[in-house]
């Protein structure tokens, strides 16, 4: 079975891969090497993991210390990162690997949108962050999608935000 196969087979069923086992001390033997693992997670845009089987004082757990530091270290990266539980994050890197984003109108006061993705949208319905061009006289953006209404701020001519891919048009209109 190709990685692919696997792949379709995990989202038609539900299912999820779970990472290899990333932990102290077998892959992180000191300290500085696991606070490390929080920056290469932020560097990669990617899922960085941390399993532990106990903290403190047994075999093959991570010393209190560490973990203290680890979560203070979570702190002060948080507006860096997001944490989720793993099938979250799995949902969400199916939607993002397969979303298609299509224009299908573009006026001076209105962009209007499709957001597609190959997960089925039944389970695969974590909202993905999205960055449109818009025009840049525009100093607040009004996203519409369903129901859902935001206004977001418009930084540099890109509104950024989130949507359900599958889910109705998307309108980015002007305040």
């Amino acid at each position: 079975m190709t990685p692919e196969e696997q792949n379709a087979e995990l989202l038609e069923h539900d299912l999820v891969e779970r990472p290899d086992y990333a932990g102290s001390p077998v892959n992180f033997t000191t300290e500085a090497e696991l606070l490390a693992s929080v920056d290469t997670a932020i560097a990669n845009r990617g899922i960085g993991h941390n399993d532990m089987h106990g903290i403190g004082g047994d075999y093959l757990v991570t010393p209190l210390e560490w973990f203290t530091a680890l979560l203070d270290k979570i702190k002060a990266r948080s507006a860096d990162l997001w944490v989720p539980d793993l099938v979250s994050f799995v949902k969400y890197r199916a939607e993002r690997e397969t979303a298609r984003v299509d224009l299908l109108k573009r006026r001076s006061g209105e962009i209007r949108l499709s957001l597609k993705s190959d997960a089925p949208s039944s389970s695969y319905d974590y909202p993905l962050t999205l960055r449109t061009e818009v025009p840049q006289n525009w100093s607040v953006a009004v996203v519409k999608q369903g129901r859902v209404q935001t206004a977001v701020p418009v930084e540099d001519g890109v509104a950024q935000y989130d949507a359900v891919p599958g889910r109705e048009d998307i309108s980015l209109t002007a305040i």
